[in-house]
């Protein structure tokens, strides 16, 4: 998706958590796992914290989608463990 919107690649740790490739412990990806499993970290998009601004929209994007010009891409969560934050 953040490809369409012209920006690199990336995804929040919630999401990369999901993988089951993703060290939660130092937010990156798992060279052993990914060793085993024969994957170029190289492959898998940048993870980032939520909140993190990715990029900005084109001015040509923006206006094909009726937003402001530079419009802002961050990085969201995944639902459920946003929700399960919202109990605390």
């Amino acid at each position: 998706m953040f490809l369409r919107l012209g920006v690199a690649p990336a995804t929040d740790y919630s999401v990369a958590g999901r993988t089951m490739a993703f060290d939660i412990r130092h937010n990156v990806y798992s060279s052993e796992i990914l060793g085993h499993a024969g994957i170029d970290a190289g492959l898998l998009a940048e993870a980032v914290p939520s909140g993190t601004v990715i990029g900005h929209i084109s001015r040509e994007t923006a206006a094909d989608l009726g937003l402001p010009s530079g419009a802002a891409v961050v990085a969201g969560g995944f639902d459920q463990h946003c929700a399960a934050l919202a109990r605390v």
